[in-house]
């Protein structure tokens, strides 16, 4: 296993940057399209890799409603932190958020209905390492 962290946000400017500017301009649009065109429906769960701010996440959780469940993994605790600090609704899935690399993946071996991915492959250290882990990921059925 590497301890080889590779390009992280570390200063708390950055992700509070990307929720005022980008999310709303950029990754929200985005966001919407993506889980649109993996038609995500209620009840399932989803594993969402470089989360980011949790833009993806959050309006994953609305659309699966509390029957569901919500992964969300990021190498950087300042994003994490950002996307943690987000109020959930009620009739949201909740949402587990797990300081994780792409590759190897810390998250525990279960079954996901759709693993997803926005804007995180240009800072994986290694996209090679990590493109086998997410595929490796056990979908259900």
């Amino acid at each position: 296993m590497s301890e080889h962290k590779g390009f992280q946000f570390t200063d708390d400017a950055v992700p509070r940057t990307y929720e005022e500017v980008l999310v709303p301009r950029m990754f929200e649009p985005w966001a919407l399209l993506l889980l649109e065109e993996c038609n995500i429906r209620p009840n399932v769960v989803v594993l969402d890799v470089a989360t980011g701010p949790g833009t993806v996440v959050r309006l994953a959780a609305k659309r699966i409603g509390s029957g569901g469940r919500v992964v969300a993994t990021d190498i950087s605790r300042p994003m994490l932190d950002v996307a943690n600090s987000k109020p959930s609704t009620p009739d949201s899935a909740p949402i587990t958020y797990i300081e994780s690399p792409a590759a190897p993946l810390g998250v525990e071996s279960v079954a996901f209905d759709f693993v997803v991915c926005q804007q995180g492959l240009q800072f994986f250290p290694d996209r090679l390492a990590a493109g086998p882990g997410l595929l490796s990921t056990r979908m259900a059925s």
